[in-house]
C-alpha cells in the first residue's frame, strides 16, 4: 500500500498537481523519492564539506519555483526567494559568509545540454580563513557534476531508479 502512495505522490509531482509539503515531506524520508533527491543525498554521502543543500526548480504545470529536493525535509516545497529568482535569471552567484567556515552559495542549475532550470541553495564548509573564491569554485563543481547527471528537467522530478 505504501509503494502504491509513494508511485501516486510521484506522479502528481510529474504531472504539476500540488502535493502539501508535509506529503512530500513524508515521502522524501519513505525510502521512495525523486530524482532530484537522490542526487542530494548522493552527494551528501561523498562530500562532507556539505552543510545543507537545495535544488530549486518550477514543477511541470506550476507558476512557481520551489525547493524540490533537499538535506532537509522541511524545506521540500517552500517557494524560492526573490533574491534566488535574481541568480536564476542573471546567472550571477550568490555567496555570503554564513559564520567563520560556512558559505552560504545560491548558483543557476542546469540540465546537460546547458540549459538554465533552476537554482541550487548550498551552505558549504570550508578551512577557516579560506576565500570566497575557493568557496565558489567548490560550488561550481558540484553544479557542474550535477549537470552531466541531468539529462533534462523531467527527470528531475522523475522517481529515482
Amino acid at each position: 500500500m505504501r509503494n502504491k502512495v509513494l508511485l501516486l505522490l510521484s506522479a502528481f509531482m510529474v504531472m504539476g498537481i500540488s502535493v502539501p509539503a508535509s506529503v512530500a515531506q513524508a515521502s522524501a524520508t519513505s525510502g521512495t523519492r525523486i530524482y532530484a533527491q537522490k542526487l542530494v543525498d548522493d552527494l551528501f554521502a561523498k562530500r562532507k564539506d556539505l552543510v545543507s543543500m537545495g535544488i530549486h526548480v518550477t514543477p511541470p504545470g506550476k507558476p512557481d519555483n520551489v525547493i524540490i529536493a533537499s538535506n532537509v525535509p522541511a524545506k521540500v516545497g517552500k517557494k524560492s526567494t526573490e533574491d534566488d529568482m535574481d541568480v536564476m535569471r542573471t546567472g550571477k552567484p550568490d555567496i555570503k559568509l554564513k559564520s567563520e567556515d560556512v558559505y552560504d552559495i545560491v548558483l543557476p542549475i542546469y540540465e546537460a545540454s546547458g540549459k538554465t532550470i533552476g537554482i541550487i541553495g548550498m551552505n558549504l564548509r570550508c578551512k577557516k580563513g579560506v576565500g570566497q573564491e575557493v568557496a565558489l569554485k567548490r560550488a561550481r563543481e558540484i553544479v557542474e557534476g550535477l549537470k552531466k547527471k541531468t539529462t533534462s528537467e523531467a527527470k528531475l522530478v522523475e522517481p529515482a531508479p
